[in-house]
């Protein structure tokens, strides 16, 4: 790259990576025996007195009653999921409780006589692209039309926007 090249891309990139990894070799039982399934989590309640130096249990209509639905909830807003533990070690790197995101506005090539947006192949149509994508398709078309190339740059779609108001369009 040019410095002007390396001075003018952006610093980071999101681009398609990764690996997924899955099987077909899950067994669902139908026989209903098999299934571990309860209503609700019925807890005792048991009072110590200190004073008489004495305990009273709760009787079988006392139970505490914790259905799933509710232990979901306590799960995610109670004191253990509300937790500095819970955002420490591995559990830092999930993005479940993220307050602010990036949006992936991506990369337009426009015309610079007018900022409209060009259709350029291996772009899809009104869909930003990355800037590495931008920029591979703007030499494909130097190399085919150098004089429409020419009249052509890479730009965030929101600095076309900005650019337009600024002008009073």
């Amino acid at each position: 790259m040019s410095d002007g090249e390396k001075l003018s891309r952006p610093s980071f990139e999101p681009m398609a990576a990764g690996v997924s990894i899955g099987s077909n070799e899950f067994t669902f039982s139908a026989d209903a025996g098999d299934w571990l399934e309860v209503e609700a989590i019925k807890f005792e309640t048991i009072t110590l007195d200190k004073q008489n130096n004495e305990s009273r249990r709760s009787g079988p209509e006392d139970l505490y009653e914790l259905s799933p639905e509710l232990l979901g909830k306590q799960a995610l807003f109670g004191a253990a999921g509300a937790s500095d533990i819970r955002r420490t070690g591995g559990a830092r790197y999930r993005t479940q409780r993220v307050a602010h995101t990036l949006a992936e506005e991506g990369w337009s090539i426009v015309a610079t006589a007018d900022l409209s947006v060009q259709p350029v192949p291996g772009i899809e149509a009104d869909k930003p692209s990355s800037y590495s994508e931008a920029v591979q398709a703007l030499r494909r078309m130097e190399q085919k039309d150098p004089t429409r190339a020419g009249g052509l740059r890479i730009v965030r779609p929101s600095d076309v926007a900005l650019s337009v108001e600024m002008a009073g369009g």
